[in-house]
């Protein structure tokens, strides 16, 4: 459970981050929200999970990251199907005064952080390489 929880918070802060900007630089939709999404993937991809230093090669973050922008981009379709034409105005995110939930980055960038977060920390954040078994004691 404290796994879950740890890839949720951490993949929608950097969802959030990354997704307000977008929102504040208004990359709103077009391929440049696509961009913007593929990032958010990719980001979350490095940090989540083992961190990069306790990484065994350098390809495994860089997987995860490839990844993770494929998975940002499929999440962003999704949600542009799933949640449509909702329009909800909240004046202090910037771009979602006159536009649909899902053309505004700063609401769908951390639900894509979240999910994402969280399957990276379920797939590598285990408890590391199991301790070697005990040597055996010659027999007599």
């Amino acid at each position: 459970m404290g796994r879950i929880f740890l890839g949720f918070l951490k993949g929608g802060l950097l969802g959030a981050i990354l997704g307000y900007a977008g929102s504040a630089a208004g990359l709103v939709s077009g391929p440049l929200a696509l961009v913007l999404y593929a990032a958010i993937g990719g980001v979350v991809g490095l940090f989540c999970g083992r961190p990069l230093w306790r990484q065994e090669t350098i390809f495994t973050p860089i997987l995860k990251a490839l990844f993770g922008a494929g998975v940002g981009v499929g999440l962003a379709f999704l949600a542009r199907k799933v949640l449509g034409t909702t329009v909800v105005p909240i004046a202090a995110i910037p771009g979602s005064v006159g536009h649909p939930i899902s053309e505004v980055p700063a609401l769908v960038g951390p639900l894509v952080g979240a999910i994402y977060g969280i399957f990276v920390e379920l797939d590598d954040g285990g408890a590391g390489p199991a301790a070697p078994a005990p040597a055996k004691s010659p027999r007599r």
